[in-house]
């Protein structure tokens, strides 16, 4: 045989494509194994492996391609002259790729089989695991039918007007057929909205007196009903029916205020409620793209496991025997994998009935058995392929040394292409920059970003487009881009139109063999610096608010000791004294530094709201002669009011003290001339992401919101303003003081609420609250305060007085021993336990802010050992809104700071008569 010229210097090639032949069998056989365990869809799994062959083939040959390629480039390095054209008549027999053709073909068929295999078992575990999840996600899906049934049984049993609507008829004895149609409408409201079977309506006894749906009570739901009601907690009980869909019947006591404030148990709800109709068909749901898959609801019955709905099933369905066999067998366990079938349980924790998702593994496995076929005809394209590549090496030795001083010509031209189609669609700006700075090109960002078109920002120069109070920084940014090969660094850039916005600049040198340039890769980072800026906002906000509120609380004990010690003074002197005069000035001065106590945690978000259902409409129209007098004569004051405007939750105080400082705010921005103040009411729907809330760099969820807005013909506001108007202390005015709107921003913030301001100079401003609506609430009218007068209690009492402050204790000491109490103190909560321990009281003052141990663990802590005990908590900081002891009840009365003797002794008498 005629030797090869060049044989030789093919043999390092040669060798490594057979290395390459080797680990490319392995990586088909172990990427196989990985994707059988990662991708559960067999369907899914083929195409990606016909894929994933098709690719391989044509690595492959671009692969033995470029080995060819580099040998014959060695070969004309190694000899100038063109290699000799070997003998048309005479074709050079290669028996080595027929050998690497067997070994390969051979290798691929052996590993076929292990392939297969691993895949079979990786498709098994996967499957069992989905099995699993989808069993989990069912029964919880049971658990959450069952909790919503719940919460709505609860919910119409004390929370409803049906609720209130029964305790009259109860009353009255039954016999109100007005009544007694008004309950049955709403049980049957009820029965239709949660899909229920039936619902029945049981008095104190346990007696059925109303009910709708299908008419089949049993003797022991009486007994259920009857503990329910003893118990005062809502009981779950499941029954299962044989042949028929499972039911669960809860029974909700219908707990009300009684008239003396004190719960009171009028009967009970029971919720008949039928699987069949609700739950059945969530379980049957989601499973479309899982055909094989079936969903059984198993339950046990006598200690057996039964099937509760044969129905729940995908048509065809099988193994049903043999699951509860399973089932039966291994107990606890959720795999109940077979030999014939692929099956796993979850078990309810609410019915304690289980979930069990199974599978036909045949279906699975189907696609499988075409698996080792297409291993074989990947593997025969694979080595057919290389083979014929090998056989060409001959015909492209001849042309590729031709070509190959072509190629090193067109190198720069194509690397050059390259970088303009990946940098001409990027999304951040690309500029290719020579040495003077004039910019030599730019992707299709850069145009769009600073709005000029691609001719008119090809002449200029990157000075140009840099903000004016940058260009000092530039030289020193240009060379140091040049010199050291890529910098980065933070500026401003210009658009066309004269606008800045903040760039990152990550700079490189580029070397070509005839100059130097530098790339840059401008980032806009707008969005980036206003998130930053808002956290800031948000950080210095909390930061104040927190400082506000401890200001608040100290300053509220040093008003109380003063009040306090006041009111004894006031107590001593004769009613007709000249110092009573001056006192009352004084008591009146500390009420004015108590307001502003409020103010100051109302701006902290922590003030203390008497929140109820309010509208609107009520509030303004009600403030409406105040508004009047609060304002120059020039200044006219119009209502646009929307007539059925939506209650809000809200503290009407706080409300009415936001709009007063909205319209004193808009009549010192009108002036002395002539002007208009609107305040308008309406409601309106809010989009995700549409109206900013008070806490920066958030926005209000969707849904109905109640809107206030105050809107003035005055001067406007300058954009500086606007951004310090919720800054503490600061005013426009030359007599301004106080916190103002930052108030008023607190204010929003502990009503969940948000600000949008309109305002330009000249042309006035608009400032718009938004509340969330709360259409289901219904409006009360407002209970009186006062309380009786307070007289000598009934019994003797002892009191026991807990606060860190001494002279707090001294004034309440004496002010409720002057009532004829006994008295002991502590000074913070370790001690008052410690004192509570040696002897019973009959009621406990408490303050909430203390060393050691603070009033929240001592009223916990005190409740566990006497749970009937009167408790009064006393705060200059907050309210009780999270304050509740081990039973979920919260104090008896809640006092802020600072409060008045006469206010104390008022709480003690009757947090003491109402005990008695």
């Amino acid at each position: 045989m005629k030797k090869l010229p060049g044989l030789s210097a093919a043999a390092p090639a040669l060798r490594i494509a057979i290395i390459y032949a080797i680990v490319a069998g392995l990586w088909i056989f172990t990427s196989d194994s990985l994707m059988g365990l990662l991708v559960p869809d067999p369907g899914t799994l083929t195409r990606i492996a016909t894929y994933k062959g098709l690719a391989f083939v044509a690595i492959t040959a671009l692969m033995l391609y470029g080995l060819i390629r580099h040998t014959l480039v060695q070969l004309a390095r190694q000899e100038p002259e063109p290699a000799p054209t070997p003998d048309p008549g005479r074709s050079p027999r290669m028996l080595w790729p027929k050998l690497i053709f067997l070994v390969i073909l051979v290798f691929i068929l052996s590993a076929g089989g292990l392939v297969v295999h691993f895949q079979r078992k990786g498709l098994r575990q996967s499957e069992q695991y989905k099995l699993s999840r989808i069993a989990d996600f069912k029964s919880r899906q049971l658990d959450n039918w069952v909790e919503s049934g719940i919460r709505e049984a609860d919910y119409a049993a004390s929370g409803s007007f049906l609720s209130r609507v029964a305790r009259e008829w109860f009353r009255q004895g039954g016999n109100s057929g007005e009544g007694q149609r008004m309950i049955q409408s709403r049980l049957a409201d009820l029965m239709a909205a949660g899909q229920h079977r039936s619902v029945f309506l049981r008095d104190a006894g346990g007696r059925v007196r109303a009910q709708a749906g299908f008419p089949e009570p049993a003797p022991w739901m009486d007994t259920e009903a009857l503990s329910a009601i003893r118990g005062g907690i809502t009981l779950t009980i499941p029954e299962l029916r044989p042949h028929s869909p499972p039911l669960v019947h809860l029974f909700a006591p219908m707990v009300l205020p009684g008239k003396d404030g004190n719960p009171e148990v009028i009967g009970c709800l029971q919720v008949v409620m039928d699987a069949g109709q609700k739950v059945v068909p969530d379980l049957e749901s989601g499973l479309r793209d899982a055909l094989a898959t079936e969903i059984l609801l198993v339950g046990r019955l006598e200690g057996s496991p039964v099937l509760l709905t044969p129905d729940l099933q995908a048509p065809g369905g099988s193994g049903n025997p043999q699951l509860l066999e399973a089932l039966l067998s291994k107990g606890a366990s959720p795999d109940l994998a077979g030999s014939g079938h692929l099956a796993a349980v979850a078990w309810s924790a609410r019915t304690g009935w289980g979930v069990v998702a199974t599978e036909d593994p045949e279906l699975l496995f189907r696609s499988t058995r075409r698996l080792i076929w297409y291993v074989i005809v990947l593997g025969a394209i694979f080595v057919a392929t290389g083979t014929v590549i090998l056989i060409l090496w001959l015909r492209l030795q001849r042309s590729l040394y031709e070509q190959l001083q072509r190629r090193q010509s067109l190198e720069r031209e194509l690397l050059e292409k390259r970088l303009d189609n990946l940098s001409r669609f990027a999304n951040d700006i690309v500029l290719l920059i020579d040495e003077t700075g004039r910019i030599l090109d730019a992707n299709d960002r850069a145009c769009s970003a600073y709005g000029y078109p691609r001719e008119e920002l090809l002449g200029l120069s990157i000075r140009d487009i840099r903000a004016p109070e940058t260009i000092r920084t530039f030289p020193d940014q240009w060379s140091d881009a040049q010199r050291e090969g890529a910098t980065r660094f933070e500026t401003l850039h210009r658009r066309r139109d004269g606008s800045v916005f903040p760039v990152e600049v990550s700079s490189r040198r580029v070397e070509l063999p005839d100059r130097i340039l530098v790339q840059s890769i401008i980032r806009d980072i707008s969005e980036r610096k206003a998130s930053e800026e808002a956290l800031r906002q948000t950080q210095k906000l909390e930061s104040l608010g927190v400082l506000a509120g401890g200001i608040a609380h100290d300053f509220n004990n040093l008003l109380t000791a003063i009040l306090g010690n006041l009111n004894l003074a006031q107590l001593r002197l004769d009613r007709e004294h000249p110092a009573q005069a001056y006192l009352r000035n004084v008591e009146k001065t500390i009420q004015r530094a108590s307001d502003l106590t409020r103010q100051m945690l109302a701006y902290s978000g922590r003030g203390t709201f008497e929140v109820r259902a309010n509208n609107f409409n009520t509030i303004v129209e009600e403030m409406g002669r105040l508004l009047q007098v609060s304002i120059p004569k020039k200044s006219l004051l119009v209502f646009d009011l929307e007539p059925g405007l939506p209650p809000v939750i809200s503290d009407a105080a706080q409300i009415q003290q936001v709009v007063m400082n909205l319209v004193t705010n808009a009549a010192d921005a009108i002036g002395d001339a002539p002007g208009t103040i609107t305040l308008r009411t309406f409601s309106t729907r809010v989009a995700t992401q549409q109206i900013p809330s008070t806490v920066p760099g958030s926005h209000l969820p969707s849904g109905l919101y109640a809107c206030l807005e105050v809107q003035d013909t005055g001067c406007g506001m300058s954009p500086e303003v606007l951004e310090r108007i919720f800054d503490p202390f600061f005013s426009t005015k030359i007599t301004g003081r106080g916190l103002g709107l930052s108030a008023m921003l607190g204010i929003l913030r502990g009503h969940q609420a948000g600000i949008r301001i309109h305002s330009h100079p000249g042309a006035g401003s608009r400032f718009t609250l938004y509340f969330h609506a709360s259409p289901e609430a219904m409006l009360e009218p407002e209970r009186s305060e006062a309380g009786p007068e307070p007289t000598a209690p009934r019994r003797p009492a002892r009191i026991l007085l807990v606060d860190d402050e001494s002279i707090i204790l001294m004034s309440a000491t004496h002010a409720l021993e002057g009532a004829h109490y006994q008295v002991e103190t502590a000074g913070d909560g370790a001690e008052a336990l410690e004192i509570f321990g040696r002897r019973p009281f009959q009621a406990v003052v408490l303050d909430l802010t203390m060393p050691r141990m603070d009033g929240r663990e001592t009223f916990r802590r005190l409740r566990e050992l006497a749970p009937d005990l009167p408790v009064i908590i006393c705060s200059g900081y907050s309210g009780l809104e999270d304050l509740i002891d081990g039973h979920g009840r919260p104090p008896d009365r809640f006092l802020p700071k600072p409060y008045s003797l006469r206010t104390l002794e008022e709480a003690v008498h009757q947090i003491l008569t109402s005990r008695t």
